[in-house]
């Protein structure tokens, strides 16, 4: 079962900010590069028997865990951000796979796909897509410890 979000809209930032400085507090690494929730160790369990399984890694960027879904779907509204949103394309990947084998492309492009996403991850970006010979990554401010240009 999960349980409530551990601050309400009307806390927001204050109660965001407290609750990243308790968890902060929490011993183990490694944790949420946003919220400061350990994912591990004894940091770990306590958020595990605080708030159930509800919060662990996010699959958009494993430095990340998956406080804001809870709290967007607890708190649903909108507001307009501006956002930094890359397309990474391979280019000529038609003109590579028609020189190799499928199983060669399928291992070049899985390649492609680690390398790109390794860095993307370490830069605070969440995986939107990947399809093929790209890969599509957000960089969303107040979810990232560094800013972009467009957020300067």
């Amino acid at each position: 079962s999960t349980k409530a979000v551990p601050c309400s809209s009307a806390d927001w930032p204050d109660g965001h900010i407290r609750w990243r400085h308790y968890f902060g507090l929490l011993p183990s690494n490694p944790r949420c590069a946003n919220c400061h929730r350990p994912f591990a160790g004894a940091g770990g369990v306590s958020m595990r028997m605080q708030f159930g399984d509800s919060f662990h890694k996010s699959d958009k960027n494993p430095r990340f865990c998956t406080g804001y879904y809870f709290f967007t779907s607890e708190f649903p509204g909108g507001v307009e951000i501006r956002l930094t949103m890359l397309f990474v394309d391979v280019r000529g990947s038609t003109t590579i796979a028609e020189r190799m084998n499928d199983l060669e492309f399928s291992q070049l492009m899985n390649r492609f796909h680690k390398a790109t996403i390794k860095v993307l991850v370490r830069e605070d970006a969440f995986i939107d897509k990947l399809a093929g010979d790209e890969v599509t990554a957000l960089f969303i401010p107040g979810l990232r410890a560094k800013s972009t240009p467009g957020e300067r």
